[in-house]
């Protein structure tokens, strides 16, 4: 299996990393707006076969799992936090969040003209 990574930026500003490893593991990880430098690398790492297992997962964080289910579907009280979210569900969709770099380890698209400040701190230096 390809590597295969996308990062997008919502309109507040939020960078976050969506990933598939060669084993077919799924991966994200929002923030990367307050720690611009670590992005690259979390990237060239994920695109290079490196061990992921001990980063911090959004989609197996017990507390970024309540937090996805409540802002989705208002404030539940019996959320199963074992289950990890996928990529799928965890992704946000919305028309004002742009992908601003996606690819594998063969080809990674930087799109500019999509970026905002965060982005652009970043990815543009």
């Amino acid at each position: 299996m390809n590597a295969k990574v996308k990062v997008k930026e919502n309109n507040g500003g939020g960078i976050t990393l969506y990933a598939t490893d060669i084993y077919g593991q799924e991966f994200a990880h929002a923030g990367y707006e307050y720690n611009t430098e670590s992005i690259m690398k979390d990237v060239f790492d994920i695109l290079n076969d490196a061990d992921t297992s001990d980063w911090d997962n959004d989609l197996t964080n017990p507390e970024m799992i309540k937090l996805y289910c409540e802002r989705m579907d208002g404030i539940i009280v019996d959320v199963d936090t074992t289950r990890p979210l996928t990529l799928e569900e965890y992704e946000d969709t919305l028309p004002t969040t742009k992908i601003i770099m996606e690819g594998d380890r063969y080809k990674l698209v930087l799109y500019p003209e999509k970026m905002g400040l965060a982005g652009e701190s970043c990815f543009i230096k």
